[in-house]
């Protein structure tokens, strides 16, 4: 910066120096604007540049040919540039070591790690099947199976290690067999000293204690049975000496122990029928009494003491059986339908009624006397005013000859009755004026006099002098005309039935002026 600095400054000072001489030629006058270079001795006295900037004239510049100050960079490409150094990672840079997950690089973002499925592993072999879930978290499948269908193992699974099948306490498993500790192999001789003993080793016989009896042959000392031979000091076999076997240590519930001078030691049962467990509660089921039968204790059963559940009433285990409590009166029930509608009728709640049944409160069917009000059930029985317009009373006849109209609501709780209408030599019948007769001359409503009957099925004025008529019906014709078959008699018309007024021997019948 300060070497451009000094040679702006030697160019300037060579621009601006002082002419001594004016020029005498356009030659000289060319040499003279040219400045002399400075050398170095004078640049290196030239000033330091001022902290202050100094205004120096400019020489003119054309603006054609000013190329001006280089163009500012793309902000855009500047940020693509960056952006796009994100990505630039090596391959498995987002790798996260999670199965479960699809790792990405998206610009301008960076990694990504979207959820995935697929299968996985939990960690733990008690479990197969995992499979990944929401969050990129591997879900544990079902567990294992690890039952090994013996009875005397604990079956359970080490995350690890996998299925393991403890020796439950108080057996030992030989040869695949479920020994209950204390059994020995035989009653006599070195089988007498081999015995379950778990402490030892659960899984082979163990040597049993020294001056145990190892014979079946003795002599009953109150319940120790006592003989010639006995176990060795934890060697396991049978040897001459004195040996005994405690027979006070068989005790069960439905046995008490004895001795035998030809059995040894044995268990006496206890008489059938004794009390061997159970009556007692276990939460709300009541264990009933389990007893001795041939010296076998026997399950009594358990009787559950919620069976008598009910929405009135509780059942439960009350030490020595079963009990009720009813709930109180004011308790609320359902007996078929209670507070609710059923087919626009309101059934209200019902009650228990203190003794363990629900009683039903009845309903309400909900209906209106008044046909400009509609009956509604909602939370109980209720009315709403019909629609303005709406029929209230159907169409009708107020008589035998004058129909009325439908009634109509007026959008409150009134009916207002229809005009009413006279049926014009016609009749009312069902819901209006009708002129189907069906050959009933009196059904139909005489206008002017005896003026109307039924012909041919409708109400219609009686026929005038020449017009036809029914033989049947008397009536067709107007008062004073007879219905004459012209067919037969001689008439102005050729032939038909016809409504005449006069006769004459000469002319016949005929039609007076």
């Amino acid at each position: 910066m300060r070497l451009v600095y000094l040679t702006f400054l030697a160019s300037l000072i060579a621009c601006t120096g002082e002419q001594t001489s004016a020029p005498d030629t356009a030659a000289d006058a060319a040499v003279a604007d040219t400045p002399e270079p400075l050398d170095a001795e004078a640049v290196s006295e030239l000033p330091p540049p001022a902290d202050t900037p100094i205004d120096v004239p400019k020489p003119p510049v054309d603006v054609q040919d000013d190329p001006g100050p280089p163009p500012p960079p793309d902000v855009q490409d500047t940020i693509d540039d960056v952006e796009s150094d994100i990505c630039l990672k090596p391959p498995g840079y987002c790798d996260d070591d999670n199965p479960c997950t699809a790792d990405e690089c998206v610009e301008p973002i960076g990694c990504v790690h979207s959820d995935k499925e697929g299968a996985c592993d939990d960690g733990s072999v008690c479990t197969e099947n995992d499979f990944c879930g929401l969050g990129g978290k591997c879900n544990s499948g079902p567990p294992i199976e690890c039952d090994d269908g013996v009875e005397c193992t604990d079956d359970a699974c080490d995350p690890v290690d996998g299925c393991v099948h403890a020796i439950s306490a108080g057996f030992c498993l030989i040869d695949s067999q479920c020994i209950p500790a204390g059994t020995r192999i035989g009653l006599d001789g070195d089988d007498a000293c081999k015995v379950c003993d778990p402490a030892q080793d659960p899984t082979v016989w163990g040597n049993s204690e020294a001056g145990y009896l190892c014979s079946i042959q003795g002599t009953c000392v109150g319940l120790m049975f006592v003989g010639a031979k006995a176990c060795g000091d934890g060697n396991g076999t049978c040897e001459d000496g004195e040996g005994q076997k405690d027979c006070a240590a068989i005790d069960t519930v439905c046995g008490g122990p004895g001795c035998d001078d030809d059995l040894g030691c044995l268990e006496i049962p206890l008489p059938n029928g004794t009390k061997c467990g159970g009556e007692a509660c276990a939460g709300d089921t009541f264990h009933k009494k389990d007893f001795c039968a041939s010296g076998i204790c026997q399950d009594g059963g358990v009787v559950d003491c919620n069976g008598p559940d009910a929405q009135c009433q509780n059942g439960y285990c009350a030490g020595v059986g079963c009990s009720v409590q009813p709930f109180a009166a004011s308790t609320n029930c359902t007996s078929g339908a209670s507070n609710t509608c059923v087919d626009n009728a309101w059934h209200p709640q019902d009650y228990c009624d203190g003794g363990g049944s629900c009683t039903d409160s009845g309903f309400q069917k909900c209906t209106s006397d008044n046909s400009c009000l509609l009956a509604y059930c909602s939370g109980g029985c209720g009315l709403e005013p019909m629609p303005a317009g709406s029929v209230c009373d159907a169409p009708g006849c107020a008589d035998a000859c004058t129909a009325i109209e439908a009634s109509l609501c007026d959008g409150e709780n009134t009916c207002h009755p229809g005009n009413t209408s006279s049926c014009d030599g016609d009749f009312c019948a069902g819901s209006g004026c009708t002129s189907n007769c069906q050959g009933d001359n009196a059904a139909c409503c005489d206008t002017d006099g005896d003026n109307r009957t039924c012909i041919a099925n409708q109400c219609a004025d009686r026929a005038t002098c020449g017009a036809t008529c029914d033989p049947n019906d008397l009536l067709d014709c107007q008062a004073g005309l007879a219905c004459v078959d012209c067919k037969l008699q001689k008439c102005p018309e050729p032939d038909g039935w016809r409504c005449y007024q006069k006769f004459d021997e000469d002319d016949g019948w005929f039609c007076e002026d």
